[in-house]
């Protein structure tokens, strides 16, 4: 494949309309864990935000954790954002749901981004 500059940005911009969509589409962190314990989506969520933090390493490189850190949480409102203009029920958008699940993928993608992949 060329590896040119258009090349990579799109691939860049790919990245990061997955996280926004899959940030829309694993909210709230709840129902996860009610009424027990949802092995399937618990499962779904640390594989696919895994999955998304080991790419911005191999894309990124190391020592660029600040910059996804404020990148994934960026783009985490913004599918938040679109979740809650699209959603049948905007009651499950509480300040503590959204808080902790902003929280939470911010934390986690960065933590892939410097934990998982070391080669």
């Amino acid at each position: 494949m060329r590896n040119d500059k258009a090349t990579q940005i799109f691939f860049l911009g790919m990245l990061w309309c997955a996280v926004a969509i899959l940030a829309g589409y694993q909210f709230p962190l709840n129902r996860m864990f009610e009424p027990d314990i949802q092995i399937i989506p618990l499962l779904c969520f640390l594989l696919f935000f895994g999955v998304l933090g080991s790419l911005m390493t191999r894309i990124y490189g190391p020592g660029y954790s600040l910059r996804i850190l404020i990148m994934v949480f960026i783009f985490s409102c913004l599918g938040l954002l679109g979740r809650y203009l699209l959603a049948y029920t905007p009651g499950i958008f509480t300040v503590n749901s959204v808080i902790e699940y902003l929280i939470t993928v911010t934390l986690y993608t960065t933590i892939a981004y410097n934990w998982f992949p070391k080669k």
